[in-house]
């Protein structure tokens, strides 16, 4: 497991995600200690306008740790996409 980490924590998506033709929107966990917090702000300048929500007391998968708080910052994340378009 921790070598399949280390392969994709090497990777440098920077160019795909900067040439995606569809619409992102992220929801990042405050407390995420495997994805520093310079990674967002990369992908932000990358995709200026980009939605970001953010989970208090949640880490990496804020899905599993906050789940209420999660599918509310998704429904925001949709309703800020979709009045976007």
């Amino acid at each position: 497991m921790r070598e399949a980490v280390e392969e994709v924590v090497s990777l440098d998506l920077r160019p795909v995600v900067a040439e995606l033709e569809i619409p992102m929107g992220l929801v990042w966990g405050e407390s995420d200690r495997v994805v520093p917090r310079s990674v967002l702000r990369e992908i932000v300048e990358l995709r200026p306008g980009t939605p970001v929500e953010t989970i208090s007391e949640a880490g990496h998968v804020p899905q599993i740790e906050r789940p209420a708080e999660f599918a509310a910052a998704v429904e925001r994340l949709l309703a800020r996409m979709t009045a976007a378009r």
